[in-house]
């Protein structure tokens, strides 16, 4: 999602409260919103469209497709929300419909996330100036709305799974195999964003 009037892009990695926040970004976007589905008066599944791709497109789908009409990169914010891999591992098998822990379909899900350095890396350095961090979501959100100059706004609860009824440190218990594979999977997330 991107905003050329206050000149931010926010990266959407899947299952970092991206739905939440471009609830409140989408109205100052420059970008096309459709397919719009509203639950209990939130917006929560929709689709984006810009030049450099749909709703979670990459830092590197948006520096292959910059146009200096944009002007210059660097005079952009860049946020995204990073998240604990653990919990983001266990809110996705959640998320796909999974009602009970089955260590087998953890694993396959598990597999099948992207890592969040893959969403907001390019050359293998982290292109956020300004992390919004799932932990302190309200807080870290408050800071970059002031960064950028719009109005500061409590943030919904959008494409929440009501499945997700431990915290997730327990989940790992019961399957040690899928808490092995979250640290080699997504070793560079918990590197760079000291997980």
């Amino acid at each position: 999602m991107i905003s050329f009037k206050y000149k931010f892009i926010f990266i959407h990695a899947p299952k970092t409260a991206g739905n939440s926040i471009q609830n409140v970004l989408q109205k100052y976007s420059s970008d096309e919103v459709f397919n719009v589905r509203y639950k209990d008066g939130v917006l929560d599944r929709f689709g984006v469209q810009n030049f450099a791709g749909g709703k979670h497109a990459t830092m590197k789908h948006y520096i292959r497709n910059w146009d200096k009409a944009y002007g210059k990169l660097e005079d952009y914010t860049i946020t995204g929300c990073v998240r604990n891999p653990w919990d983001r591992a266990s809110s996705y098998y959640f998320y796909l419909g999974n009602r009970n822990i089955q260590c087998n379909l953890f694993e396959k899900s598990t597999k099948q996330l992207s890592p969040q350095t893959d969403y907001y890396c390019s050359n293998k350095t982290n292109m956020l100036n300004c992390k919004i961090s799932y932990e302190n979501l309200q807080s870290d959100f408050d800071i970059f709305c002031d960064t950028v100059g719009i109005d500061r706004e409590e943030l919904p609860k959008a494409n929440v799974s009501s499945k997700k009824t431990k915290h997730f440190s327990e989940y790992f218990k019961d399957c040690p195999l899928v808490d092995s594979l979250v640290r080699e999977r997504f070793a560079n997330d918990i590197k760079m964003f000291n997980y």
